[in-house]
């Protein structure tokens, strides 16, 4: 893939696809345990050189980029299992998971001259939230919370 310059295009919430719980994990009836060990392969693709793009997929799950920053780093249902996270070999960093929704996306879509970056030129497109999620606990992620979203260099929204 890497060699061809072909996108891998994920979505971390694939991984809890509308279930709260490890328990109720849908995938777990439908693939082997050698099939669900290399589902969600972040860290493989990655270390691989291959370009990794994330997205929501919604309305299937979320749109939330912060809870898909989670799976992609913390790789845990909402219930904290499995505990230490599903095929924690490929967990990513937060700077990693960030980088795959921002630029690379931006990348996949011909478009990494105008945004995914910010740089003098580029759309001013950016999300201000509550707390820096390089400098916190996983744990942490889920609970950010929004307080400014800056599209084309336009407040769209704004925490009251």
């Amino acid at each position: 893939m890497a060699k061809h310059h072909i996108i891998a295009s994920m979505q971390p919430e694939h991984m809890v696809i509308q279930v709260d719980r490890w328990a109720d994990n849908p995938y777990m009836d439908k693939y082997s345990p050698a099939q669900m060990k290399t589902a969600w392969c972040f860290r493989t693709l990655l270390d691989k050189g291959i370009t990794l793009a994330f997205g929501s997929d919604c309305p299937v799950v979320s749109v939330n980029p912060i809870m898909g920053i989670y799976r992609a780093v913390a790789r845990l249902f909402n219930d904290g299992n499995p505990r230490g996270g599903m095929n924690p070999e490929q967990k990513i960093s937060v700077r990693e998971a960030l980088h795959c929704y921002t630029y690379n996306s931006a990348y996949g879509i011909h478009r990494e001259h105008e945004l995914g970056t910010l740089e003098p030129g580029k759309l001013a497109d950016l999300a201000i939230l509550d707390h820096n999620i390089l400098e916190v606990d996983p744990d942490v992620i889920p609970k950010t919370q929004v307080l400014m979203t800056i599209m084309n260099g336009k407040i769209t929204y704004q925490k009251e």
